[in-house]
């Protein structure tokens, strides 16, 4: 093998490591197209070696930071560190597969499965199989923070099928992982750590080889080409990647608001703005067109303004379309000191201060005022919410009296004051319609009028009970 075969072998491995092209393919090809001989996987794992220096050049503080936070997540119980863990453990479990086909195949991959026609055909497959991914999974949202067990395994299953020349390494990665619903940013940069550990296993696989091979100056300087373009490869492809992430005509600057009627706009806009303002992994934009995480974005503004749900569409190159669906207010809970404007099912629109509820009082929303220690259960605020508003449309729409609050005082029943200071003891839940006809029968008689009289207990069907 002379220096210049050398040369091409190390420019080509370093160029298609990285790229989704597959460069086991391509060093079988080279010596096919250039009519030299093939030196053989000993020498290809050589080279490998070279683009396995070029990605932990590269990304030696990707790999630092990880090492570093799951030393602190293990040692110091520190919870931002959680994720730096999880990511390793993925990595090496999407390492396993591949290291176990590499170690009980590495025969047939040596020698059966080098021929140019079946590298050509598994280049083509693969390419096609790629190109349908990428156009399936448009507009994919997950991020590296959402992948799963699952995900790691299925991505070393698609890594171990590497092993055959002319599939790409890179390229089945991301496939699979675009089609697991991860977006095409974070699918190249797990795509990219996942190198380091499975090329470093092939050289420790074929470390007599490699030794053997680095005896001759030629191999050294196939190693060293390799390391270069890789690295230079690695760098081509992330400024690439950068031009579409940092570039100014892909910043959200316009964010349109529709369907707020209670909620402040300039208040949920500003939320948008600081929420994309601020960086992913410490490096990534998130007022990006390209990595804008809409369901991220949208679970935060639900729960920061209680909205019913949030629809959010991106415009290219550089527009947000934020659809709101506000929860309608319909009651006003009070629980110890806390207050909050509630729908029908006892969600909360908005917290609100004393003085809101004055207002919102005044606004027609029943009030429930729970007293202390009374529990409070979704389903059970559910119940008492919708009861409240039976009785306050009996009361001041059959009775034509205004109310100011619902006492609660257990699970079911309370006290309604009315704004003459009559109380009217009631089950919110339960038998309704008898304690309707009991109270309409007494308010006919006139009762509400006679002096000294302050309560009236209908909670018992067929009869009333006066204080």
């Amino acid at each position: 093998m002379s220096y210049f075969e050398s040369f091409i072998l190390g420019f080509v491995q370093g160029l298609g490591e990285f790229l989704p092209i597959s460069s086991s393919a391509h060093l079988v090809i080279a010596p096919w197209f250039f009519e030299f001989h093939d030196p053989g996987l000993a020498f290809d794992v050589a080279l490998h070696f070279g683009t396995l220096l070029a990605v932990v050049f590269y990304f030696w503080k990707d790999w630092h930071q990880i090492a570093k936070g799951t030393s602190s997540y293990l040692l110091e119980k520190k919870s931002e560190d959680r994720f730096s863990f999880l990511l390793l453990l993925y990595i090496i479990l999407a390492t396993i597969p591949g290291a176990l086909v590499g170690y009980f195949l590495n025969d047939l991959a040596e020698h059966a499965l080098r021929h140019p026609l079946l590298v050509a055909f598994n280049m083509i497959v693969l390419g096609a199989l790629l190109f349908w991914a990428d156009q399936k999974s448009d507009g994919a949202k997950k991020n590296l923070t959402q992948i799963d067990f699952k995900f790691a395994i299925l991505i070393g299953v698609s890594q171990a099928l590497a092993l055959f020349p002319g599939v790409s390494r890179s390229g089945v990665t991301i496939m699979t992982a675009l089609l697991l619903g991860l977006n095409r940013v974070d699918s190249a940069r797990f795509s990219f750590l996942l190198a380091t550990p499975i090329i470093f296993g092939a050289c420790v696989l074929k470390s007599p080889d490699l030794i053997y091979a680095m005896q001759d100056p030629k191999a050294i300087f196939g190693i060293a080409t390799a390391a270069l373009f890789g690295f230079l490869s690695i760098l081509a492809l992330i400024s690439i990647i950068g031009l579409f992430i940092w570039h100014p005509a892909f910043k959200i600057r316009i964010i349109t608001l529709t369907g707020l009627e209670r909620t402040d706009y300039a208040e949920v806009r500003r939320t948008a703005e600081n929420i994309l303002g601020s960086q992913r992994f410490g490096f990534l934009p998130r007022n990006n067109y390209f990595l804008i995480n809409e369901s991220e974005l949208e679970e935060i503004i639900v729960n920061r303004f209680f909205f019913e749900a949030i629809k959010i569409t991106k415009k290219f190159p550089n527009s947000l379309l934020i659809k709101v669906y506000e929860r309608q207010p319909v009651a006003i809970i009070q629980k110890e000191d806390s207050r909050s404007l509630v729908d029908s099912n006892a969600l909360i629109v908005e917290k609100l201060s004393q003085i809101d509820v004055t207002t919102s009082t005044k606004n027609n929303f029943p009030l429930l005022v729970y007293l202390d220690g009374i529990s409070s259960q979704p389903e059970k605020d559910k119940q008492l919410v919708e009861g409240v508003l039976a009785w306050n449309n009996f009361i001041t729409k059959s009775l034509n009296v205004s109310v100011i609050n619902y006492v609660i005082e257990t699970e079911t029943s309370g006290m309604i004051v009315i704004e003459d200071g009559w109380r009217i003891l009631a089950n919110f839940t339960e038998n309704r319609e008898a304690q309707f006809t009991a109270l309409n029968a007494a308010f006919k008689q006139n009762n509400f009028s006679t002096e000294g009289l302050r309560y009236i207990d209908v909670r018992y069907p067929g009869r009333a009970y006066w204080q």
